[in-house]
């Protein structure tokens, strides 16, 4: 499928061109010059071909890509193993951004443009740093501009990713709209959908009980809007807004408990854009808390996902900046004890042992943080590291 907005609307920006094809589950990007008119891809190395696409089946001359407007014309060069577009043999067909097809019926490609490749890091972040296949199909799933289902357990990005996903649409014009769970009159339901026309709306079930009115969810699902719904399981979608949940792409977000080796390269992430901007020391590396102590971070279950990962980000930065020294870190935090800080690390399976200067009482302590895990700025996700 293309990406065909949900509706006509001549206000909204023109569709951008292509600008890069990505290998499906791998992380291999191949770079379209826009000022480029056409393209050889193959099997064979530069200069016999503009873009080398390596694996087993590949011609050395594969196809030939040519720009139509915003879209890629793809000519077969007579290969030995064929081009295939919508899971049949064609030769000749056109891409939109985030159209996939197929080389040798054993590589995917999927066509990105700008929008798309800046919404991938993001998705990397909500999905997995690694999660290669999970990302590209949730990007084609999106470029389609249908209506999106986000499901999986609470603060695992769900509204970032729905604003990036905003941001990075058709619609980004137009606002993005937030709806509650609950009505009290039709008024409002109508002023919600009203506010939301050609744009997207933001729809949060995680905690709902009751159905939605089905005034409110046959309007919102009669074409003039693209909804992102947000649910713990397709069913609970299912349960509040009936069978109109069956129209929703659905993007799965794991815990991070299922994603225990990104824990490390998410918290450096977070840990450092702490202090930027604040004209503080950088951090240290996480490794600097020794093998051990990121082993634990890794096994812990972090069961309030990126909330009880921001949280424990000003503990982590504030030690990893002050050379993983007790004391001092807990005199930045603002805490009357070293002990505090020893016991909120420890919740996290970091472990760390007082030195003999160590003293357990801060006297110059404002006591503003004396509950390390109260009251902590939420960062907003960097992008998402390389992986």
């Amino acid at each position: 499928m293309g990406a065909t907005p949900i509706h006509a609307d001549a206000a909204l920006p023109a569709v951008e061109p292509v600008t890069a094809l990505r290998v499906v589950g791998r992380n291999v990007e191949l770079l379209l010059s826009p000022a480029q008119a056409s393209f050889t891809l193959g099997g064979a190395a530069s200069p016999e071909v503009d873009v080398t696409l390596d694996g087993d089946g590949v011609s050395r001359l594969h196809v030939i890509l040519q720009r139509k407007g915003p879209k890629l014309r793809v000519l077969d060069q007579r290969s030995t193993n064929g081009t295939y577009y919508r899971d049949r043999f064609d030769p000749d067909f056109e891409l939109a951004p985030g159209d996939v097809f197929e080389v040798t019926r054993r590589i995917k490609l999927i066509a990105l443009d700008e929008h798309l490749r800046l919404l991938r890091p993001r998705l990397q972040w909500a999905l997995g740093l690694r999660a290669h296949a999970a990302v590209d199909d949730a990007l084609a799933a999106i470029a389609t501009n249908e209506p999106i289902l986000l499901a999986g357990p609470a603060w695992c990005e769900q509204r970032t990713l729905a604003e990036e996903i905003h941001r990075r649409s058709p619609f980004r014009a137009r606002d993005f709209v937030t709806a509650p769970a609950t009505f009290e009159t039709r008024q409002e339901q109508d002023a919600k959908l009203e506010h939301a026309a050609r744009g997207t709306l933001y729809l949060d079930l995680t905690g709902a009980t009751d159905p939605l009115p089905n005034h409110f969810v046959s309007s919102l699902f009669a074409g003039a809007i693209r909804p992102i719904v947000v649910a713990s399981t397709e069913a609970q979608a299912e349960k509040m807004i009936d069978s109109y949940a069956r129209r929703l792409l659905v993007i799965k977000l794991p815990p991070l408990a299922a994603r225990r080796e990104d824990i490390p390269r998410l918290l450096d992430a977070l840990i450092l854009q702490a202090g930027m901007g604040k004209g503080q020391a950088e951090p240290a590396p996480l490794a600097a808390l020794g093998d051990d102590n990121v082993a634990g971070l890794k096994a812990y279950d972090w069961p309030g996902n990126f909330a009880d990962v921001r949280r424990a980000v000003p503990r982590l930065h504030a030690l990893l900046t002050n050379g993983i020294k007790l004391r001092p870190a807990a005199r930045a935090l603002g805490l009357k004890s070293v002990s505090s800080l020893i016991e909120a690390l420890h919740r996290i399976n970091v472990h760390m042992r007082p030195s003999d200067d160590d003293a357990d009482e801060i006297d110059d302590a404002d006591g503003s943080s004396a509950d390390p895990f109260r009251n902590d700025e939420l960062l907003t996700p960097p992008d998402a590291p390389v992986a």
